[in-house]
């Protein structure tokens, strides 16, 4: 999956690049094919116009996701998670693998 490492890359450098936009302005119109074709030359990478036009709404929709992880507001008091059991509770898996 190195589509998605690279996707991943780009919009890290799309959330540097963009962080300072406001809010009100439309994701959309942040992130186009032309926006992409010049962070590529920050990574060393070449796509063509079609990957360009392709990873741009994967890029849109983490700009997004960024943008609601920012405008979550937690307090110094809440702790960090030391610890994830994606394991519902009180659900009990069998200790033995069935063959």
């Amino acid at each position: 999956m190195w589509i998605k490492s690279i996707v991943n890359c780009i919009s890290y450098i799309f959330l540097v690049l963009f962080s300072h936009v406001q809010a009100q302005q439309p994701i959309d119109t942040l992130i186009t094919v032309n926006s992409i074709k010049n962070a590529q030359k920050i990574i060393g990478l070449n796509f063509d116009n079609a990957e360009r036009d392709s990873m741009r709404d994967g890029l849109i929709e983490y700009l997004e996701n960024y943008q609601h992880i920012h405008e979550l507001s937690m307090e110094n008091s809440i702790p960090p998670a030391f610890m994830f059991n994606p394991i519902p509770l009180n659900l009990h898996l069998p200790k033995v693998q069935k063959t």
